[in-house]
């Protein structure tokens, strides 16, 4: 590493799993591969550790500090190997990256995310209450969003647990909020959301029963009742 500039003395250190946002120039033998400032000049944004970019940029802006200019010479196992890149790197290249880290932000963990979605969903149930149904489902939709899409990896699954259970009550409560206000079709839309997560949830199958029968499509109607006779015959 080659220090060009430092960073700002209050700046934020660059750590694994922060989105990284830097302006990038890429040279070979001397000659200017990629430069980020060209044309309009967009900056590049990545997570460190999430194999976004090659390794060697990760390696390198992990040890930078917001407004840090530095220059990084990259072995080819730490950059392009034996692909190559594009016609401007040959294979099993030395390279040279010149990176400037602009800003640093960084993602909720997933218990924080869990946490969040949690007060998203009591200011719905709140909302819910009050009768104040559209509201009530923005919110628990703002909860779904929080909690992202499945997380495969994470390894705890105690928080995996929590947050699937989460997100079908989330879902659920959106399909409720639906129905209420006589949304029919968005029912029927988001119901196999719920049920990807929970095949047999008994309330979103009587809704979206509801919603058939209310736009007359009643042989769906009758199947989701059936369905809903078998689970519980009382």
């Amino acid at each position: 590493k080659k220090l060009v500039r430092e960073g700002d003395p209050d700046g934020r250190i660059a750590k694994e799993g922060d989105l990284c946002s830097c302006h990038l120039a890429g040279y070979y033998d001397d000659m200017e591969f990629e430069n980020t400032r060209a044309g309009k000049g967009f900056p590049w944004e990545f997570h460190c550790g999430g194999g976004q970019v090659i390794a060697g940029l990760e390696y390198g802006v992990v040890s930078m500090r917001v407004g840090e200019v530095a220059r990084f010479i990259i072995d080819p196992i730490f950059a392009y190997r034996d692909r190559g890149y594009e016609r401007s790197v040959p294979p099993d290249a030395v390279i040279e990256y010149e990176v400037e880290l602009l800003d640093v932000s960084r993602d909720p963990t997933e218990p924080e995310k869990l946490q969040i979605a949690q007060e998203f969903k009591e200011k719905g149930n709140a909302l819910f209450k009050e009768g104040k149904y559209n509201e009530a489902q923005q919110q628990y939709k703002e909860a779904r969003n929080t909690l992202g899409s499945f997380p495969w990896r994470i390894k705890d699954q105690q928080l995996i647990a929590d947050q699937a259970a989460l997100r079908i009550v989330v879902m659920a409560n959106q399909v409720q909020c639906l129905a209420k206000q006589e949304n029919w079709r968005e029912v029927i839309k988001l119901a196999p959301e719920v049920f990807r997560f929970d095949k047999d949830n008994k309330k979103t199958l009587y809704r979206r029963a509801q919603a058939h029968c209310a736009l007359q499509n009643y042989d769906d109607a009758r199947a989701d009742l059936d369905r809903l006779h078998e689970l519980d015959p009382n």
